[in-house]
């Protein structure tokens, strides 16, 4: 016969086992909400914080412009207090009042942090060194001018290589085993277009005055460095260019913004194919080389 006292203590056991249990179940019910609830506010604050940091951005420019405004004021009172130097007031007047109508009007409404382009780049970059190391490609990269006005990026397979005759896929497999290799599409491709789209008349003839456009507009246009000096090869077989600072860190990676850019309105501005390489870098400064080809 079983004992009353441990009957007892079984059942004030499974009593109490059953509210800590039915507890548990209810906090385990609970946690999906939960979560979707932090991570509601976390993306509040993201928000907020994007907002924040787009907001500092343009509160910077609008500082810009009106500080220029100021200026072009000063300078117009100026002409009054001094009659006699009315025409340098005038044009400082005119170049302050005009600036700051440019810079508030141009003012960007979104801004995209560098770190987040330089990831983006980076994860596009390894895959191609991937395919490149998995195909056995070489380090040459050639830029070859297309009829549609661009250009493509061709990286052969051998060291003896020969242009193929035409880029019709990814992978260039033609019988000639020299003329075999990798065709993408540059990542400055875009960049070039717009390059070109903003360009006040015709680009320059020889190839150092268009390098020296198409590195102006990597640092002015497109802010992918801090600076970028042109040294035009006097053999005439290419040019080399000095790059400081690099938005987007390594400039070693397959296709970098940076020297596609530069590459692809090289190639497509002279219309030859262009080979650009890293030639060397120290710290924060890379120069590049690239040398034109013929057909």
């Amino acid at each position: 016969m079983a004992n009353p006292s441990s009957q007892t203590e079984a059942m004030n056991e499974a009593s109490t086992a059953e509210p800590e249990a039915t507890a548990a179940e209810a906090e385990s019910a609970q946690s999906p909400e939960l979560l979707r609830a932090r991570l509601a506010v976390l993306e509040e604050e993201n928000r907020q914080l994007r907002d924040e940091y787009a907001s500092a951005r343009r509160s910077q420019y609008r500082t810009t412009a009106l500080g220029l405004a100021a200026l072009g004021v000063v300078a117009l009172a100026g002409t009054v207090i001094a009659p006699g130097e009315r025409t340098v007031l005038f044009a400082l007047a005119g170049t302050g009042l005009f600036g700051a109508l440019l810079t508030w009007t141009l003012t960007p409404e979104e801004f995209v942090a560098a770190s987040i382009g330089e990831k983006i780049t980076a994860s596009y970059a390894a895959d191609r060194d991937a395919l490149s190391a998995e195909l056995g490609l070489q380090d040459d990269h050639i830029y070859v001018p297309t009829d549609d006005r661009t250009a493509t990026l061709f990286i052969p397979q051998r060291p003896d290589y020969e242009l193929p005759d035409a880029f019709d896929g990814l992978l260039i497999v033609p019988e000639n085993a020299s003329a075999r290799g990798v065709a993408f599409t540059p990542t400055g491709a875009p960049l070039y277009q717009t390059f070109r789209e903003g360009l006040a008349g015709e680009p320059a003839d020889d190839p150092g005055s268009i390098a020296a456009q198409l590195a102006d507009s990597v640092v002015e246009q497109f802010e992918l460095a801090r600076s970028a000096t042109v040294a035009p090869d006097r053999t005439g077989s290419g040019v080399a260019v000095r790059i400081e600072r690099p938005t987007f860190g390594n400039l070693e990676t397959t296709d970098h913004p940076v020297i596609s850019t530069i590459a692809t309105g090289l190639a497509v501005e002279l219309d030859r194919p262009v080979d650009a390489r890293v030639a060397n870098t120290d710290g924060e400064t890379t120069v590049l080389e690239f040398k034109f080809a013929d057909q």
